[in-house]
């Protein structure tokens, strides 16, 4: 590390909404938040840092803060990537969108974005000369750094709503990121993230702060809150709200470069209906966004009832961009609901072949990035659901795919050091042989030999180990592989002048042949 290091402690990294309250301990994105009253049992340098942190932190001139929402999180490197810092992102995006929830009918945020910025304090030694600049200043109290011979002193390196980097130590003061922030009485982090999740407009949205979930709905839905939160700052102007807002429909819905008004009007009535005026509001916004975009203004902020097309025979009727906040959240609440009742049914699965995931398995299973655990860990979730679909109707493919993938299985097996009984052991390093013979009789018999062995075996433990997920593998493989095998007999029982071994094919069900790949 370059200005900061790490100290010899093991003092966490603390994440803390500022300006947000709890009257409880509450599980988001699975880090508990607490008060800053509710220290719990923790580490005595984690007690340290909560006794001196929640000090910091003032509304205004002199006014502390008397309680704030803080989560604990493993030390975290502040100037790198780093997982724990997305999930915090993450977190923070959603718990800004619930509150930003627009009133009924004026259409303004409950809360603005800046009531839930969140800081990262990392513990850490720290160049005095940041913490406490002495050039052109005028110090207001008898406040004293130590430093050492480096010149440091322990205190905390800061990132302030993911965008701004800081220094502080004990006795530090930070403050909101505007000049006026409101302490809403009401809000209660424990209650209201209750609340969010059993509304429908929110019930979806706890998914997002997961970083396990991807998918370029998950994406979207990101990227959008991340722009509706931008135009719902105290510190952003109505014009580039409107943009803002925009630029949340647009990554949302995945509009396309050209035709945004009709498409954002097609999309919008797709999703809630053909309600009447809302395609005329959104062709207003638009032409807004429009203006202020290639004009740098525009004096269209308000939505237009236009009763006649005699002007100026019309009624100016709250802003476009508080009626563009409700729309976001229904379009957005619909959007997840749909993207959640298709995960249910795992609809994406059922678009893909089985011949196709032999073949992702077969490049992960060949992948040297991996270690030969992590292969077959990888492997693991694919394998289920070609179980699941074995059975369904697929054009023939060749039996080759199937055992190539079977071989490099027992071989990353092997490879793992695993402990397996010897017949076990056997009968992995006689399909590995096989498997790469020309005789495909021996291979076929090789995959019915380890699928015997293994059938009578009872499977428990770790769905993902690597012998439930090879022997779970052989058991879809031979699925596929037992009419050829079977095949295979008759014709040396006929011993036919014909019977030279070819590759054949595999398909979903005993009814599809061989060709001639």
């Amino acid at each position: 590390m370059t200005e900061l290091e790490r100290p010899k402690n093991q003092a966490s990294t603390i994440a803390i909404f500022p300006f947000l309250k709890t009257a409880a301990p509450i599980l988001i994105g699975n880090l508990v938040f607490r008060s800053t009253e509710d220290v719990g049992d923790i580490s005595p340098e984690d007690a340290q840092s909560l006794s001196e942190i929640p000090e910091m932190l003032f509304l205004q001139d002199d006014l502390r803060i008397e309680a704030a929402s803080y989560a604990v999180l493993p030390w975290i490197d502040l100037d790198l990537p780093n997982p724990d810092l997305e999930k915090l992102k993450r977190i923070r995006a959603v718990i800004a969108y619930c509150y930003a929830i627009p009133h009924h009918i004026f259409g303004t945020p409950h809360l603005h974005t800046e009531n839930a910025s969140l800081i990262v304090f990392s513990p850490a030694q720290v160049f005095a000369g940041l913490v406490h600049p002495d050039y052109h200043v005028k110090p207001q109290s008898d406040r004293r750094l130590l430093p050492d011979e480096r010149g440091e002193v322990r205190g905390y390196h800061g990132l302030y709503n993911f965008k701004h980097h800081f220094w502080a130590a004990k006795g530090s003061r930070l403050y909101p990121p505007v000049p006026d922030i409101t302490l809403n009485i009401a809000q209660d982090l424990a209650n209201d993230v209750a609340e969010f999740s059993a509304s429908r407009r929110f019930h979806m949205l706890p998914q997002l702060t997961d970083t396990n979930a991807v998918g370029g709905m998950v994406e979207r839905a990101l990227i959008g809150i991340a722009w509706f939160n931008e135009a719902h700052a105290l510190a952003t102007e109505e014009g580039a709200a409107i943009v803002n807002l925009a630029i949340a429909f647009e990554s949302l819905l995945g509009l396309p470069p050209e035709e945004k008004t009709e498409r954002l009007v097609d999309s919008i009535a797709l999703l809630l209906g053909r309600i009447p005026r809302l395609d005329e509001w959104a062709r207003q916004f638009y032409e807004a966004r429009s203006r202020i975009v290639h004009e740098g203004k525009t004096t269209r902020l308000w939505f237009s009832v236009v009763k006649s097309k005699k002007p100026p025979d019309d009624t100016l009727y709250g802003s476009l961009l508080s009626y563009g906040g409700h729309i976001f959240q229904l379009c957005t609440a619909t959007l997840l609901f749909g993207a959640g009742l298709a995960q249910q049914i795992r609809l994406e699965d059922k678009f893909v072949t089985n011949r196709e995931r032999f073949e992702q398995m077969s490049r992960t299973l060949s992948d040297n990035t991996l270690s030969a655990l992590e292969r077959l860990q990888s492997i693991a979730e694919k394998v289920d659901v070609a179980a699941q679909y074995s059975s369904v109707t697929e054009s023939p493919f060749p039996i080759k795919i199937i055992l190539d993938v079977l071989r490099l299985a027992a071989k990353n097996l092997l490879e793992c050091g695993v402990a397996i009984e010897a017949e076990a052991k056997r009968v992995a390093e006689k399909l590995i042989s096989a498997s790469q013979s020309a005789e495909l009789g021996d291979a076929l018999e090789a995959v019915r030999e380890f699928h015997d062995f293994v059938k009578t075996k009872q499977l428990h433990g770790d769905p993902r180990s690597p012998w439930i997920v090879t022997v779970r593998l052989v058991d879809v493989g031979w699925d596929y592989l037992m009419w050829h095998h079977f095949s295979q007999r008759r014709k040396q029982r006929q011993e036919a002048a014909d019977d030279a071994p070819t590759e054949g094919t595999a398909g979903s069900s005993p009814g599809f042949q061989p060709d001639s790949e």
